[in-house]
């Protein structure tokens, strides 16, 4: 039985590892998304005011 519980630890781990660098890439793609959008907002407010 022992046996079966390490390897129930070790998939949780295994699990929880890899949901954290899930999480991690979200976070990074959607920080790109939102500098690529405040760019864009911030160009189309330039080119609104000079025309």
């Amino acid at each position: 039985m022992e046996k079966g519980n390490e390897e129930a630890q070790r998939l949780i781990s295994s699990a929880r590892d890899e949901a954290a660098k899930i999480v991690e890439d979200a976070r990074k793609e959607a920080e790109s998304i939102l500098a690529v959008a405040r760019k864009s907002a911030k160009e189309t407010a330039e080119y609104t005011i000079r025309n």
